[in-house]
C-alpha cells in the first residue's frame, strides 16, 4: 500500500459513517447516477455495513441528503 493509500486510509477512518457515505454518495451518483447506485455500492465504498445507509438517511433519502450539502 503506497503513502498515499495509507494516509486516505487513516483519514477515512476518523470520519464519521454518515460524512463517509456522503462522500462515497457524491462519488458514485456522479460516476454512475442515481439508478445505476445501489445501497450496497454506497455501503461498500464508504466501508460501513448496509444497514447503515438506512439507519442514517432512510434508504437512498440520502441523495437528497448528499446534494443539500454540496
Amino acid at each position: 500500500m503506497s503513502v498515499l493509500q495509507e494516509n486516505k486510509v487513516s483519514s477515512d477512518a476518523k470520519k464519521s459513517v454518515q460524512d463517509r457515505l456522503l462522500d462515497a454518495a457524491e462519488e458514485l451518483f456522479c460516476e454512475h447516477g442515481f439508478d445505476g447506485t445501489s445501497v450496497r455500492d454506497l455501503a461498500a465504498a464508504a466501508g460501513c455495513n448496509v444497514a447503515s445507509v438506512n439507519y442514517y438517511f432512510g434508504g437512498k433519502g440520502l441523495a437528497s441528503a448528499s446534494w443539500c450539502d454540496a
